[in-house]
């Protein structure tokens, strides 16, 4: 692997000027907002269903641009759009009322996988699924995975 070249600080990883190619469209419905929220254990007004919509959308149009843009420079490994996804995401979970954590890390008792569940990990699970497969993160429930540590890092 290594390191591609150079890359100015802060800057993508690929490069989307004068990229032009055809996105899947991912189109959820009602159910798949409500199954959502569910599983975030709020309720969303027609105005959050329709953020929230749009920024999974919208996350999906960009993660699969990133796939098969060319890369500008660094080790290849990183992603452009899922920070900013997850802070949308916290964004609207914080307008509906609830209360973003993720839980405690470390295994213990009642959790011997070492994962709490929270409720804003379970809505960002269930938005997670509802991307298309190739571009879902894996999430394996133990203190070392890479989805919560990824929304982890992207909250901090």
């Amino acid at each position: 692997m290594g390191s591609k070249g150079k890359r100015q600080r802060g800057s993508f990883a690929h490069d989307y000027e004068n990229h032009v190619m055809w996105n899947t469209h991912v189109n959820l419905s009602d159910a798949d907002l409500d199954a959502i929220a569910e599983a975030g254990n709020v309720t969303l007004s027609a105005e959050q269903r329709l953020d929230l919509k749009a920024e999974i959308e919208t996350y999906a149009s960009l993660a699969e641009a990133e796939k098969d843009a060319p890369s500008v420079g660094g080790s290849g490994r990183s992603n452009d759009f899922f920070d900013q996804h997850i802070q949308r995401l916290a964004e609207i979970y914080n307008g509906v009322g609830g209360k973003v954590s993720l839980g405690r890390r470390n295994p213990g008792r009642e959790n011997p996988r070492g994962s709490a569940k929270s409720s804003f990990l379970e809505f960002c699970l269930k938005a997670n699924e509802n991307l298309p497969k190739e571009l879902r993160r894996k999430f394996n429930g133990g203190p070392s995975d890479g989805l919560a540590m990824a929304i982890r890092r992207a909250l901090c």
